[in-house]
């Protein structure tokens, strides 16, 4: 079976390195929050280009508790695109906003010409979700700047790549991202250290002036990023090798989104007006692909896509055969 992911293989590569450092600081009855939990909130912030990070249990966490924090007006709206993960939009309820769903253009984000015939007296903010690795259109924070909204970005699939200029944006460190904790753990980075102030009483239980939960990440799943950052590197380069593979032997035979420069392809993605059957044949012979995302939508291009789009498996333990075997299968469709 070639696999979408390969967490087993990963594991398997730093189970040695990861389970050493968790003892060393668990030893020490130190289970969250630790001097390794600072250091690698430290190296999170440098990547990502921003000045803070804060680290949360989850992305969605992290996300909700960003925007809760921002105490916009009760049910202010907030504009996100339709094609998205799920979580993208409760974050949005959970932190007593309305989200307004927009329409997305051929690289799957937001299409701001749509979104702009949505903004209303009640729109204070745009959460702008940067989907397969991308990074967010050059033009976004002028755009937020001219309509007077706050620009959250949701770059849960996007870490490696640039960060928009936002009050903060969130990432994904599950296990499906190139660089994983093997749990479900997120960060928030900004510029902005009050908004980092904020993030860090509020991730544990806040205070009187600010809503708090309980989300902090495991001395085990830092132990783990500690690792995983060090390799982080290699592991998008190898992405980038099977997509430029998949690119070169499937042009003229699919399409492809308009992926933008500087992606690090956390998902590769490939559009077919035939997606369902030919999914069916790649399971048949034993090739698992996925499909992000395939809710029911009602925006005209995120419907569009959500029938033609699927995802190949590209994670960095893929073997070259196995890339081989994957296009051979697609070319014979």
């Amino acid at each position: 079976m070639v696999r979408l992911f390969n967490i087993d293989r990963h594991w398997n590569d730093v189970r040695e390195h990861v389970q050493s450092l968790a003892d060393t600081s668990l030893s020490s009855g130190i289970c969250q929050n630790g001097a390794i939990t600072q250091e690698i909130e430290g190296r999170i912030a440098k990547r990502a280009g921003k000045k803070h990070c804060v680290t949360f249990a989850s992305c969605s966490d992290a996300l909700a508790q960003g925007l809760r924090n921002l105490k916009l007006p009760p049910r202010a709206e907030v504009l996100v695109p339709e094609y998205t993960f799920v979580a993208t939009i409760n974050a949005i309820k959970l932190a007593g906003y309305t989200p307004v769903l927009c329409d997305v253009d051929d690289s799957y984000h937001i299409d701001l010409d749509a979104a702009d015939a949505l903004i209303t007296a009640n729109t204070k903010a745009i959460v702008y979700v940067t989907l397969w690795g991308q990074p967010a259109r050059a033009d976004i924070a002028e755009w937020c700047k001219t309509n007077n909204l706050i620009l959250v970005e949701d770059a849960a699939q996007s870490f490696g790549a640039p960060t928009a200029d936002s009050r903060f944006s969130v990432l994904s460190f599950s296990p499906t991202k190139p660089c994983t904790s093997f749990g479900s753990a997120g960060a928030l980075v900004t510029d902005c250290i009050g908004v980092a102030e904020q993030a860090r009483r509020t991730r544990l239980h806040g205070n009187a002036d600010f809503l708090g939960i309980n989300s902090m990440i495991s001395t085990t799943e830092a132990s783990a990023l500690q690792i995983n950052l060090g390799l982080l590197d290699e592991h998008l380069a190898r992405r980038k090798q099977i997509a430029y593979e998949y690119f070169r032997e499937l042009v003229g035979k699919f399409e492809f989104p308009r992926y933008l420069k500087g992606c690090t392809y956390s998902k590769f993605v490939i559009k077919s007006d035939e997606r369902n059957l030919l999914k069916a044949r790649l399971e048949v012979n034993e090739i698992q692909t996925g499909v992000h995302y395939n809710g029911f939508m009602t925006q005209p291009n995120c419907k569009h896509l959500s029938e033609q789009s699927l995802t190949l498996p590209n994670c960095s333990y893929i073997t070259d055969k196995e890339v081989e075997r994957v296009i051979k299968c697609l070319k014979e469709f």
